[in-house]
């Protein structure tokens, strides 16, 4: 049986995982729709516009960077919320982490799965805020990662012939 810090500590690594998913797929939200708006409805060869995308019966065109970056963003999102709920020990209890996180409950449900830990946590306030902070700080942290970096390293991997489909 693991220590119960050991299991506080993987599922404050399973929380910042699976904020890191929600931010991912928040961004790739956000640039598919100003995409649908900015981006031209016919191919473009000559300006690079060829990737075909279609959103609500509409169809656009992005370039090989924007077609890379929501390729980058849609695996970023599979790879952290895969990896966030393989660290808990069942699939409910993600379930059951990610709702305290955003209610901040410490009455009906434990984000750590057991009375000990619940009772350890009333006591200690630090404790009991630590898990929504992680939460929010990873997805607010990664967002702004994410919209600085993202356009760069899609750039990047374009250069070098990697071109990511969305």
């Amino acid at each position: 049986m693991a220590s119960i810090p050991s299991i506080i500590r993987r599922q404050n690594i399973a929380l910042i995982l699976i904020g890191i998913a929600f931010s991912s797929l928040a961004y790739c939200l956000l640039l598919r729709s100003q995409f649908r708006e900015t981006q031209p409805k016919l191919p473009g060869p000559q300006s690079g516009l060829v990737y075909p995308m279609a959103s609500h019966g509409s169809n656009y065109f992005l370039s090989p960077v924007q077609a890379t970056e929501l390729g980058i963003l849609k695996y970023v999102f599979a790879v952290s919320f895969l990896a966030g709920v393989l660290l808990t020990t069942q699939a409910t209890q993600t379930v059951r982490l990610v709702i305290s996180a955003f209610f901040f409950s410490t009455e009906g449900v434990s984000p750590y799965g057991s009375a000990e830990l619940k009772q350890s946590s009333r006591r200690d306030p630090m404790q009991a805020w630590g898990s929504p902070a992680l939460f929010f700080a990873a997805i607010i942290l990664s967002f702004a990662a994410f919209w600085l970096s993202i356009p760069y390293v899609a750039a990047a991997l374009v250069l070098r012939n990697v071109i990511l489909r969305p």
